[in-house]
């Protein structure tokens, strides 16, 4: 495997992740929303006009969603935002596994990409062939930062709970 190849790997792997931590910043928005309507409804009864009007305004905010989700992968794959960029994933790669000399990943796919008539191509070769035979031993999904993640995901468990409790409250109220 090619540090290139491998570096994709890890993009991918980052992508996923951040975008699952988007999705979950949007699952805590989108209830958020939901409950204060149902609070609002539970308190002023609202004519059908404004529900319908609700309806389509939440419609038309998943729908920028998911213009905005297609936006960020063609952004991505442009290597528009530099934390995507085959460099700073090299570098991220570094630090993980070479903590001792961190631009070893970013000399090896520099000589990779490089098409230098002043070095040996011989040389070139042996070199990124160790590097990526020592970075293929380990997988891209462990290299990821997850703790964002994890905080995301305990932060939106905690806000269903307490809408599940809050929904639960208006309906006791209103049967009595």
């Amino acid at each position: 495997m090619k540090i290139s190849q491998y570096i994709k790997s890890l993009k991918i792997e980052k992508v996923k992740t951040d975008l699952l931590r988007i999705l979950f910043l949007f699952i805590i928005s989108f209830i958020v929303i939901i409950v204060s309507l149902l609070l609002l409804e539970a308190i002023f009864y609202f004519p059908p006009k404004v529900k319908k009007l609700t309806i389509l305004s939440i419609s038309g905010l998943v729908f920028l969603k998911i213009i905005f989700i297609v936006a960020f992968l063609l952004l991505v794959d442009k290597e528009y935002f530099n934390k995507y960029s085959g460099w700073s994933l090299a570098r991220m790669i570094g630090k993980s596994i070479f903590p001792d000399n961190k631009d070893t990943a970013l000399n090896a796919l520099q000589i990779e990409t490089a098409k230098n008539k002043n070095q040996s191509s011989e040389l070139a070769d042996n070199f990124t062939q160790s590097i990526a035979k020592k970075i293929e031993r380990h997988n891209p999904k462990k290299l990821i930062n997850k703790k964002p993640l994890i905080n995301i995901k305990i932060a939106t468990s905690t806000i269903m709970l307490l809408s599940i409790i809050i929904l639960e409250y208006i309906t006791s109220v209103e049967t009595r």
